[in-house]
């Protein structure tokens, strides 16, 4: 196939971002010209958000850097072609997927694609989300339907980073569907931490990015083998912990209801935090789970039932980029800090020491993530809230996540812990709640 009618092609690709020393992407090669899944790889910072970024051209066209290589995407060169005026255009998930919502309602952001008959798209909850407004909905209701908006148009090729974290599992189970449905027609890049087991056998190649090199590599058996960090079920043991009887209480809630206007989001809930102990929280996308750290962080305000205790709390918001105010690593940091000679010590416990000097604008989502913690951790609250904690983990950040939050509780700190992940919430958890109907329920 002539190189122009390649779907991609990257031939020596280097980038770094302003300021650093380092280059992130180091001669990348690459070329994508059947139909497929392909999946793009690597662990926590190793580039894969950057490769997205060029390939849709946010860099350089929002974001700077020196780049050197040559990059061609649908027969154009996203650095001299911005993606609105490309004859072919891609369509683009970003792992922040607000910023490319820009209507009032679900209704004027799908525009004629909600009138679309899908399956995938009732899958997702169209029906349920289809008069809500963006700004009530949860990061995973927000993510499905950016995620419908782009099943529902018919692009060659789509590129998506991170496109599981944040989905319940009725959702990821429709998305998965809909990428082995698409898959002889489509070419679809997706990059992501770990590998849907239910995606794998629909998978056509694996590109690896570590230490800013890529390695291409089509499916089959022998290639699976060197899969096992990204093949995460069954690999995240038991963190063992005190048991939660007898702790006394931090905080308490009795009857707590909560609705957004006329929607009921919480009703008749009760919890007993213990001090000391984790907490662990999952439910399906919209059930209440990040109204109900707000209401825990004072951030909203009960509108019946009633709270006992009043401990300082520290929230972590499901979208690190929405609570780091800061340029500087360092300075997010000391802001925080109630000890400032502990900025180092910190960063050291997020594996982000050798980032003190870094610009946050330079960090992955998951360092972000690290980031925001580091925060939260420097500003040493009572009560950790943690809302979707592991999203954009690898395997080893989320052992050590789980490291923290073990020595966390061992000085004494209680911790409610939000997750889709049950596997992660079980490991680690004295107990575990499923918020459905308004409600907790114990697993």
């Amino acid at each position: 196939m002539p190189k122009e009618k390649r779907v991609l092609r990257a031939e020596g690709i280097s980038f770094k971002y302003p300021g650093s020393r380092d280059f992130i992407l180091r001669d990348v090669d690459f070329e994508i010209e059947k139909p497929g899944v392909y999946l793009l790889l690597g662990s926590t910072g190793s580039g894969k958000s950057t490769l997205i970024h060029l390939i849709t051209g946010i860099i350089p066209w929002l974001q700077g850097g020196s780049l050197s290589g040559s990059l061609r995407v649908l027969g154009c060169d996203p650095a001299a072609t911005p993606l609105p005026h490309m004859p072919a255009k891609p369509g683009v998930l970003l792992q922040s997927p607000e910023v490319q919502l820009f209507h009032r309602t679900v209704a004027e952001e799908l525009g004629p694609c909600s009138e679309g008959k899908n399956r995938y798209a009732e899958a997702l909850g169209l029906h349920l989300l289809i008069d809500r407004k963006v700004n009530q909905l949860s990061a995973g209701e927000r993510k499905r339907v950016a995620l419908l908006r782009l099943l529902l148009e018919n692009h060659p090729l789509l590129i998506l980073d991170e496109p599981f974290t944040n989905l319940d599992n009725n959702a990821k189970t429709a998305l998965i569907g809909w990428m082995k449905a698409v898959s002889s027609e489509k070419v679809l890049l997706i990059a992501t931490h770990e590998i849907p087991e239910g995606l794998l056998p629909s998978i056509r190649a694996f590109l690896i990015l570590e230490s800013g090199k890529l390695e291409y590599l089509e499916n089959g058996d022998p290639v699976r083998g060197r899969l096992g960090n990204y093949l995460r079920a069954g690999h995240f043991g038991p963190f063992k912990g005190p048991d939660r009887n007898g702790k006394p209480a931090i905080l308490e809630l009795e009857k707590i209801a909560f609705r957004y206007g006329k929607r009921e989001v919480l009703r008749d809930l009760s919890l007993r935090v213990g001090r000391g102990s984790i907490v662990g929280i999952h439910g399906p996308n919209g059930s209440g789970k990040t109204t109900l750290l707000r209401l825990m962080a004072r951030l909203l305000k009960p509108q019946g039932g009633r709270t006992r205790g009043k401990p300082r709390p520290g929230l972590l918001f499901q979208d690190p980029e929405r609570q780091l105010l800061f340029s500087s690593v360092e300075r997010e940091i000391a802001f925080s800090a109630r000890d400032k000679a502990e900025i180092q010590g910190v960063l050291e416990r997020v594996s982000l020491a050798d980032r003190m000097k870094s610009r946050v604008s330079e960090l992955s989502y998951g360092e972000k993530e690290r980031l925001a913690l580091a925060a939260l951790l420097a500003a040493d609250p009572d009560v950790l809230l943690l809302d979707e904690p592991s999203q954009g983990l690898d395997l080893a950040e989320l052992r050590r996540l789980a490291v923290i939050l073990g020595e966390e509780r061992e000085r004494g700190k209680s911790i409610v812990l939000v997750s889709h992940d049950l596997e992660f919430l079980k490991a680690l958890s004295d107990v575990v709640y499923e918020l459905r109907g308004g409600r907790l329920h114990e697993k």
